[in-house]
C-alpha cells in the first residue's frame, strides 16, 4: 500500500479554482479504480462549505491543516513554517511526497522533507508558472531572482517533476528542468451530456474562473463595457462565475446592469449553470513577465460541454485548440474582444461548427489516462 503525503496551499473548497477541481477528480477516480494508495493531506484550514474530503474520505489517512492567524506574516510563509514544525522531525516516513502547485508548495516540501526524506519519490506537480502568475506584483529583477531560486530548488531536490501542460513544460525545460507532461483531465461524461442551450432569446457569454487580472477578468469587463456604451448589448448577457481580487469591481459592473455575478459556485453545481451558456472565454495572459500555464480545468470542462470558445491568441490556448475549434483574439485587445462577441452572435452557424469541433477535441483529456500516467511515472521514478 502506497502512502503519499500531499502538500497543497489550499482550503480545498470545490469552488476555489482549478487545482481543487483537479484534486477532486483525481481522488474520485483513484477511489473507484485503485484502492492501493492512501493520502495524508497537508493543507490550509478548510472552507466551511468544503465537501471535497467528504467525497474522498476513503482515501485519506491523516489531514493536517494550517490556520493562518498572524496577518503580518504572508499566508505562504506561515504555511511553510507549519510544515517545517510538523514534518521536519516526524519519524514516520511516507512512501512518496507530492507537492501540488508551484514555488510555495516546493518550499514547504523542502522545509518538511529535505533531511528526513521519504522512502520513495519527492514529486513536484507544477500547476502554473509561479513567476508569471505573480508577475503583476514583481519587478523584473525580483522575478529573475526568484526564478533562479525556483530552478535550483527543483533541479536539486525533486525526483519527479510534472507539468500540467506543454507550455509549462517548455518554459521549465528551457531553464534546464527535466519534466514530464500530464495534462489536466476531467470526468468527460459529466460535462459532455449537458442539455444543449436554446439560441432563442439573449446570447449568453460566460467568464468562469478566478477573478484576477492575470485570468483576464479586467479585459472581460472592459469589453462588456464597450458594448454597453455602444448600445450593442440589447440581446447579449455577460455572466461571471468565480471569486477573487476583482470581486468588488465585478459587483460594481453588476449593479450597473452590465454583467450578472454568481460568485464562487461549487464545481458540483457548475454543469447545470454552464448548460445555460452559449459562449465561454479563456483569457489567461501569457507574456515574458505575466501569465499562467498548463491546460485549464475550466477550459476542458467548457470544451466538453460544447461551448463556443473565445480565447486570447497565445500558446496556452494554441496548445489545446485551433482556428477551426475556437475564436482567437489578440491578447489584451479589448476592442477586438468586444467585436468578436458580436461576430460570434451574428454568425451562429459558424460558431456552432467550432463548438462541435471543440467538443470532439475534449475527448483526449480522459481522467483514466491522467491517473494511469501519474502512477506509471511514480513507479518508474
Amino acid at each position: 500500500m502506497k502512502n503519499i503525503d500531499l502538500v497543497m496551499l489550499s482550503k480545498l473548497g470545490l469552488g476555489d479554482g482549478g487545482r481543487e477541481t483537479w484534486l477532486n477528480n483525481f481522488l474520485n477516480y483513484i477511489d473507484e479504480d485503485n484502492g492501493k494508495v492512501r493520502f495524508n493531506l497537508i493543507t490550509l484550514d478548510l472552507d466551511s462549505n468544503n465537501i471535497l474530503l467528504e467525497n474522498n474520505k476513503n482515501l485519506i489517512d491523516q489531514h493536517y491543516t494550517y490556520t493562518h492567524n498572524c496577518k503580518k506574516v504572508p499566508i505562504s510563509i506561515g504555511y511553510i513554517g507549519f510544515v517545517l514544525k510538523n514534518f521536519f522531525f516526524k519519524k514516520k516516513q511516507a512512501t512518496d511526497v507530492l507537492a501540488v502547485g508551484s514555488l510555495n508548495e516546493a518550499l514547504a516540501t523542502l522545509a518538511g522533507y529535505s533531511l528526513r526524506g521519504v522512502s520513495g519519490n519527492k514529486i513536484l506537480w507544477l500547476r502554473t508558472i509561479y513567476t508569471k502568475e505573480k508577475g503583476y506584483a514583481l519587478n523584473p529583477f525580483t522575478q529573475k531572482l526568484i526564478l533562479k531560486l525556483e530552478i535550483f530548488l527543483i533541479n536539486n531536490f525533486f525526483d519527479i517533476i510534472i507539468a500540467n501542460g506543454n507550455d509549462t513544460a517548455d518554459f521549465y525545460r528551457e531553464k534546464g528542468v527535466k519534466c514530464s507532461v500530464i495534462k489536466n483531465s476531467i470526468d468527460l461524461e459529466r460535462w459532455s451530456n449537458l442539455e444543449e442551450p436554446s439560441f432563442e432569446g439573449n446570447f449568453k457569454i460566460a467568464f468562469v474562473g478566478r477573478l484576477s487580472e492575470v485570468k483576464g477578468i479586467k479585459a472581460f469587463l472592459e469589453a462588456a463595457d464597450i458594448l454597453y456604451k455602444n448600445k450593442n448589448m440589447s440581446d447579449i448577457e455577460f455572466h461571471i462565475i468565480g471569486d477573487g481580487p476583482y470581486r468588488e469591481e465585478v459587483e460594481t459592473y453588476a449593479k450597473r446592469g452590465i454583467v450578472k455575478s454568481y460568485g464562487a459556485v461549487p464545481n458540483s453545481e457548475l454543469p447545470e449553470l454552464l448548460a445555460k451558456m452559449h459562449c465561454c472565454v479563456a483569457l489567461t495572459y501569457l507574456t515574458d513577465f505575466l501569465g499562467g500555464g498548463g491546460v485549464s480545468n475550466a477550459l476542458i470542462e467548457q470544451m466538453a460541454a460544447g461551448k463556443i470558445m473565445v480565447c486570447w491568441d497565445n500558446n496556452i490556448f494554441r496548445n489545446v485548440v485551433d482556428d477551426t475549434s475556437a475564436y482567437f483574439v489578440e491578447q489584451d485587445n479589448k476592442t477586438e474582444l468586444a467585436s468578436t462577441f458580436l461576430k460570434v452572435k451574428n454568425n451562429i452557424d459558424v460558431a456552432i461548427k467550432k463548438s462541435n469541433k471543440v467538443k470532439k477535441l475534449s475527448k483526449e483529456y480522459s481522467i483514466k489516462n491522467h491517473v494511469e500516467k501519474f502512477f506509471s511515472l511514480v513507479e518508474s521514478g
